[in-house]
């Protein structure tokens, strides 16, 4: 049995393609950087990298000098360092394609710098906040390459915090209740209510509870996936 996330069709992916969203999670990383805006911001996020039509959650570029990739998942799974791996080489070849950059020239090309991050909404027990492709991989032998990724798992009042709050509500609410439609608009309710992405659930219901139904369909198919391979 081969369990597959529908990227396309990914709540995340849904909230933050809005660049207002994009620039909020910017600011939660970044809150220093007091004089950003929208204008600065572009969307890179790959439709399809892999040779099975993975792609990836969100990436954009801030001012062409950073790439910041997030991934949004409720499994784990090591290999997330090789799939962003993947996800910063294909978007620094389309930089460099756009911008014209000859990799060949004499003098050093000028790229973004890379920032990784995965939203982590499963079990919290042992899971690092921060993940090594050399410590994963190599036994820490980091002689030509590594490369790091931050884990985040804090549901705190920031746009990121707020959606692991919703993913998180919706879980009690499954625990609560029997019926998968009645949980997912009962938790919608309760996050308006609280102020929890509550601009794009009102807005964008109908769409939040197909993507919510999705989410609960995909946990139990990896659930059910799991418990065979054991």
């Amino acid at each position: 049995m081969s369990v597959k996330r529908n990227f396309q069709d990914s709540l995340f992916r849904d909230i933050f393609k809005d660049p207002e969203n994009q620039l909020k999670q910017y600011l939660a990383f970044h809150p220093e950087d007091t004089s950003v805006t929208v204008n600065d911001l572009r969307t890179v996020t790959l439709e399809s990298v892999l040779v099975n039509g993975i792609c990836n959650d969100l990436g954009f570029m801030v001012r062409d000098q950073l790439i910041i990739l997030i991934e949004a998942q409720s499994t784990w799974s090591p290999n997330i360092l090789i799939r962003q791996l993947m996800y910063y080489t294909r978007s620094l070849e389309e930089f460099l394609f756009d911008h014209g950059i000859d990799i060949y020239s004499s003098k050093a090309a000028r790229i973004p710098k890379p920032e990784l991050y995965v939203v982590y909404s499963g079990n919290k027990k042992d899971i690092p906040s921060s993940l090594s492709l050399a410590e994963t991989f190599w036994d820490g032998d980091n002689s030509f390459l590594d490369l790091h990724v931050k884990i985040v798992t804090a549901e705190g009042d920031d746009i990121i915090g707020q959606y692991l709050r919703l993913v998180e509500g919706l879980k009690k609410a499954m625990e609560r209740n029997d019926d998968i439609s009645a949980a997912v608009n009962e938790t919608i309710d309760e996050c308006i209510s609280k102020g929890i992405l509550s601009d794009y659930l009102i807005k964008h219901r109908k769409e939040a509870v197909s993507y919510m139904l999705l989410f609960l369909n995909e946990e139990y198919l990896q659930r059910s996936h799991d418990n065979t391979v054991r």
